[in-house]
Parts: C-alpha cells; sequence; structure tokens
C-alpha cells in the first residue's frame, strides 16, 4: 500500500537522548503519556516555528517524527522547504 507524505526538516538539531531525559521528567506530570512530542519541545522550542509553518501551508495538523527534527502530515502538500514522499508497506 502507498503512502504519502509531506515532510519539514528544520534546519536545527535536536538530541535523541535529552528529548529521552526530558520525557522522563515530563512524564511524571504528564499522565505517562508516551508522547515525545513535549519533550522534544522542551529540548529545541524553535520546533514549534517549523510545525506551525507546516501546520499553515497544509491546513492539518502535523506530527513529530521519532524524537525530533522532522514534521509530517498526511498527504502531497508541495511547497517551499516541504518535502513531498511515497513510501511503500509490504
Amino acid at each position: 500500500m502507498e503512502r504519502v507524505v509531506t515532510l519539514v526538516v528544520p534546519p536545527v538539531h535536536v538530541s535523541t537522548p535529552a528529548v529521552y531525559r526530558a520525557w522522563d521528567e515530563l512524564a511524571a506530570t504528564a499522565g505517562l503519556r508516551n508522547d515525545l512530542e513535549p519533550a522534544a519541545l522542551a529540548v529545541e522550542p524553535r520546533l514549534a516555528v517549523w510545525r506551525d509553518r507546516l501546520g499553515e501551508a497544509t491546513g492539518l495538523i502535523p506530527r513529530l517524527a521519532g524524537s525530533g527534527g522532522t514534521w509530517f502530515v498526511e498527504g502531497a502538500h508541495p511547497g517551499p522547504g516541504l518535502v513531498t514522499v511515497r513510501t511503500a508497506r509490504p
């Protein structure tokens, strides 16, 4: 099954170990949700700018890929700074 997503990759570094440390700290106060977005934003607040840009460009709510840096939305939404990719699922 083919899937199409649009990505934005901000020019900021997000340390995976730092995100997991922040997640550990936030998990105690956030009801133990398994969601790295708040932790990634705590480590690198500039990520929010890129999330918001992608959301404004597509009208969708972006999701964070992994522990950070890359935001994505479903579907093809070409535009400046956006990368549209097609993937195949086995």
